[in-house]
């Protein structure tokens, strides 16, 4: 992470966000989540055993931590000991012997994400994957569309089109998700289902509220309790309907009348979530007092529209300043809010907008605060850049360099915003991790 704070409490808040990732990355909570011994051939997840007996070990899945998910997994387990992997992520990054990490995009999915959907999938017949075999299933957030394979009948052109429209519609991610399922050939249930009868086991980074995994990645290995008509809803209640195609709709009508039940072969399914949010928040809380402060977790299930989100934090902010803290105190949340961004708009994230607005929402305020928002997988929906760090200073300072933040917030520009107020974005690379976002404020 590059290091853009400029006073001390601004370092410390980073310190406590740096904290949190660490805790629920691949190389601290796998080796802590599986054990294989490789003398008996079994497999521990947690408290659970699988025996593998005379079975082989295939790995596969997808999402944003899922490269550095599967370095770990082959080296707790033993490259021997897999016979083959194929997972979708970011493939730049990745030292693997046996499992094959494959390109795919976020957060729209692309051409060569199905590609590599499909080549995961022909692993079964390139195999004869049976069921004596075990696949070890890796699945994190980003996995919606970094694992797509559209139902028949669908276009790729047209799930990127609804995907895209989706995002922007202020839908949760719990929403987004299951009109996702419908539209696709392996979620609700379906990538467990062509691997059957081999035992399925996935381990999962949530960065779901919940932690449903039938909501994580939209569910691969669990399955769906919504149904078409759910979708349907969604997509009229955010106005979508009318805008898809009209073999879309016939997809829709064709799974009214089938429907499909993937219950059958879930016998043998085993779902395990290793680290979510709130085992983020709990490490940056522990280390927030061994520093010396009052640390609270405020919420772990933040949801909503980020501006929204960000005032009821500054109302309990606020709060605080009034009373006068005993001791600088820290406030913790984490969740994820989803913008309804108009057709006009600028650049920037749900986080940079999250940090803008608390800006506003302190501006009548005398105490000192520093506050850092950031998405745990190192991206605010622009490319290397995480979130941003305010202060108590930073209205100021936009106003010294001319930039109306109030403004710019109305048109969903708060990179214009941080991108002019020195030291303000948080930049780092992938944190080969996702649970969702973190935000860490300081009263002091």
């Amino acid at each position: 992470m590059t290091r853009p704070a400029i006073t001390r409490e601004q370092d410390i808040v980073l310190e406590l966000i740096r904290t949190g990732i660490r805790a629920v990355s691949p190389e601290y909570i796998i080796p802590a989540s599986i054990r294989f011994d490789r003398s008996t051939h079994i497999l521990h997840v947690n408290k659970k055993s699988y025996p593998i007996k005379d079975g082989r070990i295939f790995v596969i899945g997808g999402g944003k931590a899922v490269a550095g998910m599967a370095g770990v997994v082959e080296r707790v387990i033993g490259a021997e000991f897999i016979t083959a992997g194929r997972v979708c992520g970011f493939a730049d990054e990745h030292g693997t012997a046996k499992i094959e990490v494959l390109p795919s995009s976020h957060p729209v999915p692309n051409e060569q994400g199905v590609i590599s959907v499909q080549r995961m999938l022909d692993l079964k017949n390139e195999y004869g994957i049976n069921r004596n075999d075990t696949v070890i299933c890796l699945i994190s957030g980003g996995g919606s569309s970094m694992m797509t394979m559209p139902a028949n009948g669908i276009a790729l052109k047209e799930l990127q089109t609804i995907t895209d429209a989706l995002l922007c519609s202020g839908a949760a991610i719990q929403e987004i998700n299951i009109v996702r399922r419908h539209i696709s050939g392996i979620k609700g249930g379906r990538l467990a289902a062509w691997f059957a009868p081999a035992r399925v086991i996935s381990l999962i980074i949530s960065d779901v509220i919940g932690n449903d995994p039938a909501i994580i990645a939209s569910g691969p290995t669990a399955p769906d309790r919504t149904t078409p008509q759910d979708a349907v809803k969604i997509l009229k209640d955010y106005g979508l309907w009318e805008e898809i195609p009209e073999f879309m709709v016939m997809h829709f009508r064709q799974i009214f009348a089938k429907g499909l039940n993937n219950n059958a072969f879930m016998r043998d399914v085993y779902n395990h979530v290793v680290a979510d949010g709130r085992s983020a928040l709990n490490a940056m809380q522990r280390k927030g007092e061994r520093l010396g402060f009052n640390t609270k977790i405020l919420m772990d299930s933040m949801q909503g529209q980020p501006d929204m989100a960000a005032g009821e934090l500054g109302i309990a902010v606020k709060k605080v300043c009034m009373e006068g803290p005993e001791r600088p105190r820290f406030f913790l949340l984490g969740g994820e809010t989803t913008p309804k961004v108009p057709k006009i708009h600028g650049k920037g994230g749900r986080n940079m907008h999250f940090a803008a607005s608390f800006v506003l929402h302190m501006k009548d305020t005398d105490c000192k605060w520093a506050l850092a928002s950031v998405g745990s997988d190192g991206s605010d929906f622009i490319r290397g850049i995480a979130g941003a760090i305010v202060d108590h200073t930073t209205l100021k300072r936009a106003k010294n360099a001319g930039i109306d933040v109030e403004k710019r917030l109305k048109i969903y520009d708060s990179f214009g915003i941080f991108q002019n107020i020195e030291g303000s974005l948080i930049r780092m690379g992938k944190t080969n991790t996702n649970v969702g976002d973190l935000i860490a404020c300081l009263i002091y």
